[in-house]
């Protein structure tokens, strides 16, 4: 099975990330400050500045199982601090919990109603990101996408 992570991406027009790490208890892979100058991953400055602050939390896991286990485990974590998740929605933040997968064929899950319950309550979003796979024709030797029709 490919990789697959479970992420969670905070976003607020002026919160210091680092409030959102002391809050949750969450070690972040991604941080940065609201008018903060934008730099490439190697710490190059790229120009500008960021336009809001962002705050990310990532599990990487192995199989469904495990994703379903994480997912559920991130969003009681995040019902333990309701108000403060509230409270980023209401100051014109977002907060997004999505799976990132790799290049995939097949993927399928359930997520329980109750999950589905508590995101709502704490206005959480949920995303799903796919990558399409590239692959070539094998009569034309032409590149096409893995969804493209035959």
């Amino acid at each position: 099975m490919e990789k697959i992570s479970l992420i969670c991406l905070i976003s607020h027009p002026v919160i210091n990330p680092s409030k959102v790490t002391n809050k949750l208890g969450l070690e972040p892979y991604l941080f940065h400050m609201a008018g903060e100058k934008v730099t490439a991953p190697n710490g190059a400055l790229v120009g500008g500045v960021y336009q809001e602050s962002k705050w990310g939390y990532e599990v990487k896991v192995e199989n469904d199982e495990e994703l379903l286990r994480h997912f559920e485990i991130l969003i009681n974590h995040l019902l333990i601090y309701k108000n403060f998740m509230r409270m980023i929605s209401r100051e014109g933040g977002r907060v997004i919990v999505f799976f990132n997968v790799g290049n995939m064929k097949h993927f399928a899950f359930q997520i329980d109603p109750k999950i589905i319950q508590k995101m709502s309550f704490l206005k959480i979003h949920f995303g799903f990101e796919i990558f399409c796979q590239q692959q070539r024709d094998s009569h034309s030797g032409q590149q096409r996408d893995s969804h493209s029709e035959d």
